[in-house]
């Protein structure tokens, strides 16, 4: 990835990642669909949508969001073999629309925990375009201002099919791309971008954390978990 570092941000091939899930606690809850979309230039080039098998019960108030049931699963290929180069089961589409390409997502730590490890560094960052609308969008009030479909519509990308992976993927880097080049210097290259979206996901971890102490203890573990998924 490195090679890609010192490129203009907006030129750097992205592949934004987005996850469906059996709910929000990484290391408990499973994936039962991805979608990647392809950036090249700024242009989606190339997406899927793929259900996957979790292996757990997928809870009835998931199925309520993303409409994803066990029986959807049950002859889906895992989502480890998918990312394995050595599976043949989907996995050159998997590895071609990752190949060369920087990451980026939609609340990117909550995204990274549910899809297995890839590519040469895994510490590598990812862009995070929710990060660049909680800065654009600052003033903004109202419960959910910051989910997808409403950072989408504020700012006129379209999104037929919210919950849908592949479909969350692409309207994700249509965002990304948008705002970015309104908010970011132009010339701006991979690097300070990756660098401005960890400062302000640092001063977002600081922000809530401080708030978060003050609340009772119950009301804090609810926060927490919505706030893994805002």
């Amino acid at each position: 990835m490195l090679k890609l570092f010192n490129m203009q941000w907006d030129e750097v091939p992205i592949v934004v990642i987005d996850t469906e899930t059996t709910g929000v606690r990484p290391g408990v809850d499973r994936t039962v669909s991805f979608g990647l979309a392809r950036f090249e230039n700024g242009a989606f080039v190339a997406g899927l949508n793929q259900v996957v098998r979790c292996g757990i019960p997928i809870p009835a108030e998931a199925t309520a969001i993303h409409g994803i049931t066990d029986a959807d699963c049950d002859e889906s290929p895992f989502i480890e073999d998918l990312f394995s180069k050595g599976c043949v089961d989907g996995s050159d589409t998997v590895c071609a629309l990752l190949e060369g390409a920087q990451p980026a997502a939609y609340n990117a730590p909550f995204d990274r925990h549910f899809v297995p490890p890839f590519g040469e560094d895994w510490t590598w960052p990812w862009l995070d375009a929710l990060s660049i609308v909680r800065k654009v969008d600052r003033f903004v009030s109202g419960a959910g201002r910051h989910k997808l479909t409403a950072s989408c519509s504020r700012h006129g990308i379209e999104l037929p099919e919210a919950h849908n992976a592949g479909a969350d993927a692409r309207a994700c880097g249509e965002l990304l791309f948008k705002i970015g080049r309104e908010l970011f210097p132009k010339q701006y290259t991979l690097g300070q971008a990756l660098g401005w979206c960890r400062r302000a996901e640092a001063e977002e971890w600081l922000r809530f954390n401080e708030w978060l102490s003050r609340q009772p203890p119950r009301e804090a573990v609810r926060e927490h978990l919505l706030h893994l998924i805002a």
